[in-house]
């Protein structure tokens, strides 16, 4: 029965519900009043803030953005240029950021960058508060700070209770280390400590950040961040200075407008954003080595000899040492989500083992009775002991907001594990063991990290810290021998396991039965026993990977696409009776070793067997010795320093992608590819029309077969690719046959051929091929040779034969884009360097910049394509898509324009007109100078031109600028419908008519034929008038 309450606090009750919900319409209408100011303020200054975007506000949310109508997907939702955000003029504070402070900021993950936009928001909330209260003038940032929120909870505030309630000692480390760095930041600067914490957590939680800046983003930083976002932002970038968000879906009136921050764990977003996910895809698990270690040992085998008990905890701190030197927070994976499922740190699943190991000389733990239960009790005991308790007993209630952060928080770490735990104990243990200990193949497909600080890394620490660098470092020796026989075994036992998953089966014959009379099913079995000739035929030319070959333990993604590499290689070997077993005892002992090896090593060791590959399934007649091939790569010093360009040239995803690729089919072997070979000959002989020499077609075809002999097959296609393409561009290379035979040498040379075999298949040369040999393409080289041209002449840029080599390799489209984006980035920079260098300085950085393998890297490594990357794609620079092929028609267009206007005017643009062309993306260019172009007055053209440049680069322009651009050009041509003016006749001109008619008899107004060089009929009183 419920409690009776009195009318008189019924009428309390009812009163303070009323108060409450009156406070929050009032909360709400001041947020709309103060959201509908700040948007007008940011619209008088050029911003654009679409009439969808609303304000909105809840209890657990708090304020966001979302849908006050329908919305499009890909719709234009905010536009906030860079001079509308709040930054700081680098070095403000300079003075305060001694060697103290900046080593107290790094300790606490807090970039100077970003303690100078809270010094300077700080000073700025501080003036807004005292203009509210009529104390000094009005804050030119007023209807900007006076939306920003503080909230106590953010852990800047948290009390020591509060961090002891995380049980993530690594957190509470470098929290703890970011209160010290903001107290010293507030003493330095002589501002309140509490203000300094406010500016900071709002810098913190509100930032954006891109190459250009670091700022604040008004209305823009009220979006909240989800895994699933339903927007996306785009950065500035030179030339087109502001923040763009832009739906990514259909959106319907009322949902919310959200992006994705970053896809880091909780701890991570808890300590740089202040929340949490309750479902985070992307959580992890992290410890500290020391706790690692001292959970190892409380598992460790009791019946373990003295010295063997020694040392195996000498080996638990090499494995799991102490990083002090680099400073607090410091800690290590130990189990997280990733797309598809859960993953173990192999290493940590292999220490397990090893503490549970009796003996070197005992039995190993998977084949006792009793092994696999004993495993799996340590390994839980070991996790469980990273927490002060397990999930059950975290029950207790919380009160406070920091009290439920700090147990979404745990609680989630603590799910993990159990799931994690649970996930091994319903599934076959090798199986799952071996999932954990390789790692795929897919360069995507995103892996925890060995160690992290429990700040926000930047781009390239992440890059750094690759996946592989918390394997086990194999070495020799005989307490490591232990070790790799353990994964050995798992490794055995997981592809025994394998066999029987449906995905794995192989199909394989069944065992003969004893003879029992039924002679019918004997002759129907044994039908198939016999294969024709064709048939043998067909399955000698069609190879399998012998997947029953595994000699060494991967530890790495390198070491497993080594091995794939080797099984494929194999599956041609063992078919041939006069090919030496591959690989023989010496050449496993060696390749072992280049396996234990750091991992640039690997990836070398990965570049052999490539060429390896390439030289066993792409070749007619397989070398008799491939181990001897193998280790004469990995043992001669020139060899290795083409292992080593290669792995330089080649990005490490497409080495595991080519590693990765089929077996190519008989039909691409022996058909397709000879077929491209063929057909690329006879295209090189007739480029060959331009040569100084001649040479006969079956002449040219035999010194290639000659040259080109026992070279794979992938090698020689791109070889002559390249020359063809080469030979597009120049049309004429070479003086004699004798320098044709150097050139065709060259492309065959071993580091090339490592680089090609690394980076592409024989499927993807072969597509090259196609697109060298067809002639629709031409428009795209046209393209291609106009922009080496501007190269060239206006940046005094000019690629050598090697570096077109490189670019040879790529789609030509690829190409085409890579030249624009060469050309876009040069033009970038020199902008930026007009800005913020002096003359000197800019013409010496320039041309150190202007090195052509250097700015053609990115694009080989593909940087500008690859997920996450920062690269605005120079298609949308725009605004509006225009593709690769379309954009270079544009900036070949303002080329032509700007010509136009030299020859006739005498007029190019001085260099205030030069940097605000640079900063203009190609489309808004084009745009201006064609407006430019058609006016009928122009005084002064470079205060125009820039007025129209900055108009431009706002309007969001396509492919119809370029429309605009051809009809401007024919009329310039005289192909359109432009009326040319009169031809006025020179005086000696008139006088030679002039005697012609006097000597006639004629009467007056007759008609002659002139013989002067109008060749046209002139009437005499005209020519009297034109006198």
């Amino acid at each position: 029965m419920g409690a009776k309450f009195s009318k008189k606090e019924t009428k309390l009750a009812r009163r303070a519900a009323a108060e409450a919900q009156a406070a929050l319409e009032a909360a709400e209408e001041r947020d709309q009043e103060n959201f509908l100011e700040l948007v007008s303020w940011l619209q008088a200054r050029g911003a654009y803030i679409n009439e969808a975007v609303g304000l909105a506000r809840s209890p657990s949310a708090g304020r966001f953005l979302r849908a006050k109508r329908e919305v499009r997907n890909g719709e234009l939702l905010l536009e906030i240029p860079t001079a509308c955000c709040f930054s700081v003029t680098p070095g403000a504070y300079e003075k305060l950021f001694d060697a103290k402070l900046c080593a107290a900021l790094e300790a606490g993950g807090i970039r100077k960058e970003m303690a100078e936009l809270a010094l300077a928001l700080a000073v700025e909330r501080r003036q807004g508060e005292a203009t509210a209260d009529c104390l000094t003038e009005e804050s030119a940032w007023l209807p900007y700070v006076q939306m920003l929120e503080c909230t106590p909870s953010f852990p800047h505030f948290y009390k020591d209770s509060d961090l002891d309630l995380l049980e993530n000692p690594p957190l509470k480390e470098s929290l703890e280390a970011r209160t010290r760095a903001l107290q010293l930041l507030a003493a330095k600067s002589r501002m309140n400590e509490v203000d300094v914490k406010e500016a900071m957590q709002i810098v913190l939680g509100r930032a954006f950040t891109c190459d250009l800046l670091t700022c604040m983003l008004p209305v823009g930083d009220m979006l909240n961040h989800t895994f699933y976002p339903s927007c996306e932002v785009e950065a500035p970038s030179v030339g087109a200075e502001s923040w763009k968000l832009r739906s990514k879906m259909d959106l319907q009136p009322g949902e919310e407008l959200s992006w994705c921050y970053c896809e880091d764990p909780n701890h991570l977003l808890l300590q740089a954003s202040g929340f949490v996910m309750q479902e985070n895809p992307h959580n992890r698990i992290m410890a500290r080595p020391s706790d690692l270690r001292k959970a190892l040992l409380s598992v460790c085998n009791e019946k373990s000899p003295e010295d063997f008990d020694k040392e195996r905890r000498k080996k638990f701190i090499e494995a799991l040492p102490d990083p002090e030197e680099e400073g607090v927070g410091l800690s290590m994976f130990l189990v997280g989500r990733q797309p598809g499922g859960i993953q173990w740190n192999p290493l940590w699943l292999d220490l397990i083992g090893f503490a549970v190991t009796e003996s070197p000389d005992a039995q190993h733990w998977g084949k006792t009775p009793e092994g696999t239960k004993h495993y799996f009790q340590a390994l839980e005991k070991a996790s469980w002991s990273l927490f002060p308790r397990n999930l059950k007993d975290d029950t207790e209630s919380f009160t406070e907001k920091n009290e439920e952060l700090a147990a979404v928080l745990r609680r989630g770490y603590k799910k993990l594990l159990q799931e994690a735990l649970d996930g091994l104990k319903t599934r076959d243990v090798w199986d799952q063991l071996e999932k954990e200990l390789q790692a795929p193949l897919d360069p995507a497909a995103p892996l925890p990290v060995r160690a992290e600080h429990t700040d926000k890394e930047t781009a390239a620490e992440a890059e750094e810290v690759s996946d592989d660098e918390w394997g086990i470092h194999w070495e020799k020796g005989q307490d490591s021998k232990q070790t790799e026989e353990v994964l050995d075994e798992i490794q055995r036992k997981a592809a025994a396991a394998a066999k029987q998953e449906p995905g794995w089966e192989k199909s394989e014959r069944p065992p003969k039965q004893e003879d029992d009379g039924d002679w019918e099913s004997k002759a129907e079995w044994d039908a198939g026993e016999y294969d024709t000739g064709q048939d043998k035929k067909k399955k000698k030319e069609t190879w399998e990977p012998d997947e029953t070959w595994s000699e060494w333990a991967s530890n790495s993604k390198e070491a497993l696409a080594a091995e794939s590499i080797v099984r494929k290689i194999r599956g041609r070997s063992v078919e041939q009776t006069d090919i030496a077993q591959f690989p023989d005892e010496t050449a496993v002992q060696a390749f072992k070793g280049w396996v234990n090896r750091r991992l640039p090593e690997q990836r070398m060791l990965l570049a052999a067997l490539l060429w390896l590959e390439a030289t066993a399934l792409e070749v007619q007649l397989v070398p008799s010795d491939l181990s001897a091939i193998a280790l004469g790569l990995l043992s001669g010093e020139g060899k290795l320093e083409a292992l080593d360009a290669a792995c330089h040239a080649v990005p490490h995803h497409l080495m595991l992608r080519k590693a990765a690729a089929a077996i190519p089919s008989a039909k691409l072997r022996k058909e397709k590819s000879v077929k491209a070979i063929e057909d690329l000959k006879k295209n090189l002989s007739s480029l060959l029309e331009y040569a100084e020499f001649e040479i006969e077609e079956d002449d040219l075809g035999r010194l290639i077969d000659e040259i080109f002999i026992d070279q794979p097959t992938t090698v020689r296609v791109m070889a002559l690719v390249h020359i063809c393409e080469y030979l597009e561009l120049l049309k004429k290379l070479w003086d004699d046959k004798g320098d044709l035979e150097a050139c065709l040498a060259k492309q065959v040379s071993l580091e090339r051929g490592v680089e090609v075999v690394c980076r592409m298949d024989l499927d993807m040369a072969c597509s090259l091929a196609d697109q060298t040999l067809n002639k629709d393409l031409a428009h795209i080289r046209k393209a291609k040779i106009a922009c080496l041209n501007r190269l060239g002449v206006e940046w005094r840029l000019a690629p050598v034969e090697d570096h077109l080599m490189r670019l040879h390799m790529l789609p030509l489209e690829r190409q085409l884009q890579a030249l624009l984006g060469i050309e876009r980035d040069i033009e970038r920079k020199w902008c930026i360097l007009l800005q913020q260098v002096s003359k000197q300085e800019r013409s010496q950085q320039l041309r150190e910049f202007l090195n052509f393998d250097e700015r053609l890297r990115p694009y080989l490594q593909e940087e500008d394509i690859l997920p996450g990357t920062k690269r605005q794609p120079l298609e949308n620079e725009s605004g509006k898509r225009v593709e690769t092929t379309e954009l270079a028609l544009v900036r070949q267009g303002v080329s032509e324009v700007f010509k136009k206007l030299k020859a006739r005017y005498r007029w190019k643009p001085d260099m205030s007109s030069r940097q605000e062309i640079s900063k203009s993306n190609w489309v808004a260019r084009l745009s201006a100078v064609l407006r430019l172009a058609q006016e009928p007055n122009c005084l002064f053209a470079d205060k125009l031109l820039r007025k129209m440049l900055i108009e431009d680069c706002t309007r969001h322009l396509g492919t119809e600028v370029y429309s605009q651009y051809q009809t401007w050009s024919k009329l310039e041509q005289g192909d359109g419908m432009l009326i040319k003016r009169k031809k006025l006749a020179s005086q000696e001109v008139i006088m030679r008519v002039r005697r012609q008619y006097e000597e006639t008899t004629t009467r007056p107004c007759e008609r002659l034929v002139s013989r002067g060089p109008s060749s046209s009929l002139i009437h005499q009183q005209d020519w009297e008038w034109r006198r």
